[in-house]
């Protein structure tokens, strides 16, 4: 019998290979020995001299070492083996090796059956717990089976942990920078103020995943799937953010200055507050999205879709919307100062209050566009399509509208000193009450069908300028336009 214990231990010991056997108690010292559950055999080393083993002594057949009475009970693994009619004992830190190692596979490090069922069931209750209390540092792991396993605050830095299932893991502070998760699976995993800085990210599912707080600078999160994962307060800083699917993420208080977004999928995602100064967000698609209060300074928004979004207080200084598609985005109170507007569409975009001082766009499209009370003082907006537009109160001094389309457009009490409207086309515009005074330029202007009650038109240049069954044109400004070179028809 000894003999037959003495050959069983000594397998034990060949098999033993890449894991740090931790004493949980931190009553004993590392034994000199590492080992696994495997049934691979060290090569090329002579095993050490087992000790016996006999079924009364208080020893683990993993590390060889004996049960303290200072050690807590609950360190130990202590089942009945239903093959071998005999107690097997275990420390909790050894057995991590078999879990990590074999996952559903594993076997039991004594008698190694498959059917030593109280073993492979206990495995099954206790694995979240167990694996808990290994230090994972520099762990090669890769496509382990850790699902909803009990990790926080876990010593995992330089893990390798590609391919491996972490979905509904508790990842909560853990330590994983540095490590490779390439195409692990994080769904609904909980990386709350988890380390993750410089990590490996790339084709990670990360649906649903928690990852508020965490610190993800100088991660590769490139083509990531991050729908509906909540990274409030995250730190993105210098993060590789490429085509990264971000639908219905909530990123609120995320510093993502610099970042680099560029068709990335933000559809729906939240990202009032957010600091987005110089940020890349060329190509994305932020259709839906909430931008409120956004800082986007020098932003790169060219041939974005932000259709729908929510850009209510937003600034966009000297940002980039060339070809950005805002149809029906909601800008009021935005300021707009200096952006480039270049063949942008603001298709039915809502723009009270907004500021769009100093702009030069071309091929802008304005139509049906809210911009009540919006500042667009010395803005140029030569050649562009404001059609059917709302620019009740507006400040339009010193713009330039020159070839405008104003079709339709309602300008109730703008303000448009020193405007210039030379062959704008109003026809049909509503003009009451609007300041027109001022050396106003309305060269080759068409005024045909407008509505000009209580607009003043004394003061202004109107030569070549046309008023076609016009309404509310006073015999006072009617007899000032035709003596000024105007045409005039009732």
């Amino acid at each position: 019998m000894e003999n037959k214990i003495k050959n069983t231990v000594l397998l034990i010991l060949l098999s033993m290979m890449h894991i740090t056997v931790v004493d949980a108690a931190q009553k004993r010292s590392e034994p000199s020995s590492s080992g696994t559950c495997s049934n691979s055999e060290m090569e090329n080393e002579k095993a050490p001299e087992p000790k016996k083993v006999h079924e009364e002594e208080d020893i683990c057949p993993i590390c060889i070492g004996s049960f303290t009475n200072e050690e807590p009970v609950d360190v130990r693994i202590i089942f009945e083996c239903q093959i071998e009619s005999r107690f097997h004992k275990f420390h909790k830190p050894c057995v991590n090796g078999c879990i990590v190692r074999a996952g559903s596979s594993v076997k039991c490090p004594v008698c190694r059956q498959p059917k030593c069922a109280n073993f492979v069931l206990f495995i099954q209750e206790h694995q979240d717990t167990l694996i808990a209390t290994r230090q994972g540092v520099g762990a090669l792991l890769t496509g382990a089976n850790l699902s909803g396993a009990h990790l926080n605050n876990a010593q995992l830095a330089n893990a390798v942990l590609e391919q491996a299932n972490l979905s509904d893991a508790n990842l909560s502070g853990a330590h994983l920078n540095s490590a490779q998760l390439a195409n692990a699976v994080l769904e609904q995993a909980n990386l709350s103020d988890a380390n993750l800085t410089d990590a490996n990210l790339t084709g990670t599912n990360l649906t649903n995943a928690n990852l508020s707080g965490a610190n993800l600078s100088g991660a590769d999160l490139s083509g990531i799937n991050l729908t509906n994962t909540n990274l409030t307060n995250a730190n993105l800083t210098n993060t590789n953010l490429i085509d990264v699917d971000l639908t219905s993420a909530n990123l609120i208080n995320v510093d993502l200055t610099d970042a680099n977004l560029s068709g990335a999928n933000l559809t729906g995602a939240n990202l009032s507050e957010v600091d987005l100064v110089d940020a890349d967000l060329s190509s994305a698609n932020l259709s839906g999205a909430n931008l409120t209060g956004a800082n986007l300074v020098d932003a790169d928004l060219s041939n974005a879709n932000l259709s729908g979004a929510n850009l209510t207080g937003a600034i966009l200084v000297e940002a980039d919307l060339t070809d950005t598609n805002l149809n029906g985005a909601d800008l009021n109170d935005a300021n707009l100062s200096s952006a480039n507007l270049n063949s942008t569409n603001l298709t039915g975009a809502n723009l009270i209050n907004v500021i769009i001082q100093f702009i030069e766009p071309v091929n802008v499209n304005f139509i049906n566009i809210n911009l009540t009370n919006a500042n667009l003082s010395s803005a140029n907006l030569i050649g562009d399509n404001l059609s059917g537009a709302n620019l009740t109160n507006a400040n339009l001094t010193e713009t330039d509208l020159t070839n405008a389309n104003l079709t339709n457009a309602t300008l109730i009490g703008a303000n448009l000193t020193n405007a210039d409207l030379t062959n704008a086309n109003l026809t049909n515009a509503n003009l009451a009450n609007a300041n027109l005074i001022d050396t106003t330029f309305l060269f080759d202007a068409n005024f045909t069908g407008a509505i000009l009650t209580n607009t003043n038109l004394i003061g202004t240049f109107l030569a070549n300028a046309r008023f076609i069954h016009t309404t509310g044109l006073s015999p006072e400004n009617r007899a000032y336009a035709i003596n000024h070179g105007a045409t005039v028809e009732d």
